[in-house]
């Protein structure tokens, strides 16, 4: 079963030791403090069943569970409800990780989701953990607090169905739920760095996976793979922007007495990108690939080892089928960072949210100057004390009031999102400066907040 990578590898490498606080008067120039942000994917992320989901749960939910492999809720009756702040969405991609109520020949069910009242797909779910992924179109979400409502088609309740105690009316179990809220629109291209992954063994794999592959198998504690059957297996995914990336899998080598070492020859689009040498059992193995080696769209991933045995033939099984190794997940991570380029202008790359930590005095306004008039940013403001948020668009150069002048200095988080335009598959910045009327100059907070992406719960061996 894929551990569930949230997005973009850790992007810019945030410690959690304290950074002597920056004071000085007159204008606090963000793009020379570029060092002091932290850099995450642009969406925001529910991970049920931790303390720290609760709050965006409406009604319709169980309490939190676990198992040894992850942290879940069931969600409850006909509908359960989810509540979501996003700051100034366009189309909103919608990605959660469920297994439906299963067993007892129970089967048809389906998740129909509802944003503010506006219906926007239907999943048929298959059976066990598997991941999904619907497009909301611009205006199904707002600016602010969204509900989200998951209508399911039928609930159970497991006592009905065998001597369980359990009397709860089950439908789905949820693991994660994310919301990208600047998805690209159906049918196009992708302008941005994306990440792509691959869940071995699930239905949702089955359309990426070419040739060399054997069929969905389990193993225990609800892990899914896949055999590679031959020396080569080829799958094919689908990215956006061409960027530097990590391609990471996880893989078990089908071993056996005094088999030689299994290698694999790492080939993306044709080019060979890296070689390993698997160990025995299940292990992890990542490579940094650079741009060039991706392509937009469509892109051909081929496995290649160095030998394939049956089990039959070296007395280990019945199993006729020659076997490389087997595949639990892959993903693919682009590195993307903002960047300070020639006459000190400010690169953001879309998708990205950058973020400062700051104390921001009274009557503080933002002044944003724009090399291209092509792609629009989003600054979005966070009150640390009572979590408020407040957002605002700017398609060209313009200021912001942060505060009004009778507000008293609090500390906040700022960040600064790049949205697409027409065109543009980034944004450049020549000013970012933050001022007051009376020369109170804003400082960084000394303490940075560490920002990576989640590695998620790896999966267990089979």
């Amino acid at each position: 079963m894929l551990g569930w990578t949230v997005g973009f590898a850790a992007l810019v490498a945030c410690s959690d030791s304290a950074t002597p606080q920056k004071t000085a008067s007159g204008p606090l120039n963000l793009i020379d403090g570029l060092e002091q942000a932290s850099v995450s994917p642009d969406f925001v992320e529910i991970d049920f069943g931790t303390p720290d989901s609760r709050q965006y749960l409406g009604h319709g939910w169980a309490r939190n569970g676990n198992s040894p492999n992850r942290d879940f809720v069931w969600g409850l009756g006909s509908s359960s409800q989810v509540r979501v702040p996003l700051s100034q969405p366009g189309n909103v991609a919608v990605t959660f990780q469920a297994r439906p109520f299963g067993g007892f020949e129970l089967e048809g069910q389906t998740v129909t989701l509802v944003a503010n009242e506006k219906t926007f797909g239907t999943i048929p779910l298959d059976d066990g953990w598997s991941q999904y992924t619907v497009v909301a179109p611009e205006g199904t979400f707002h600016d602010g607090e969204n509900t989200l409502e998951l209508q399911y088609a039928w609930s159970a309740v497991p006592s009905d169905y065998s001597e369980s105690d359990d009397r709860r009316s089950l439908s789905v179990a949820f693991d994660r739920i994310s919301f990208d809220p600047d998805a690209t629109t159906p049918g196009r291209s992708d302008d941005r760095p994306r990440p792509a992954s691959v869940d071995f063994g699930t239905a949702a794999s089955k359309a990426l996976l070419k040739s060399g592959w054997g069929g969905r198998e389990h193993g225990p504690k609800g892990v899914s793979y896949a055999w590679v059957t031959k020396k080569t297996a080829k799958l094919s995914l689908d990215l956006g922007h061409p960027s530097p990336s990590t391609l990471s899998l996880r893989a078990r080598p089908f071993a056996y007495p005094n088999g030689p070492t299994q290698t694999l020859d790492l080939v993306v689009n044709g080019t060979q990108t890296s070689t390993w040498q698997l160990e025995e059992g299940w292990h992890e193995y990542t490579a940094e690939l650079p741009a060039s080696a991706f392509r937009s769209g469509r892109n051909t991933v081929a496995l290649t080892f160095g030998h394939a045995t049956s089990p039959s033939a070296v007395g280990t099984g019945n199993d006729k089928r020659k076997l490389a190794a087997a595949l639990d997940w892959m993903t693919i991570n682009p590195l993307v960072s903002p960047t300070i380029q020639a006459n000190d202008q400010l690169h953001l790359a879309l998708g990205i949210r950058t973020a400062y930590m700051l104390n921001l005095p009274a009557g503080s306004t933002l002044h944003v100057e724009m090399v291209d008039q092509t792609s629009s940013l989003v600054v979005e403001l966070k009150n640390m004390r009572n979590g408020r948020i407040r957002s605002w668009s700017l398609d060209q150069s313009g200021e912001i009031q942060l505060s009004n002048p009778n507000t008293p200095s609090r500390v906040v988080q700022l960040s600064l999102i790049a949205r697409r335009g027409e065109q543009a598959s980034s944004l450049l910045l020549s000013r970012l400066t933050i001022e007051t009327p009376d020369g109170a100059a804003p400082s960084f907070i000394g303490l940075r907040p560490r920002t990576q992406a989640s590695e998620g719960d790896l999966p267990a061996s089979p």
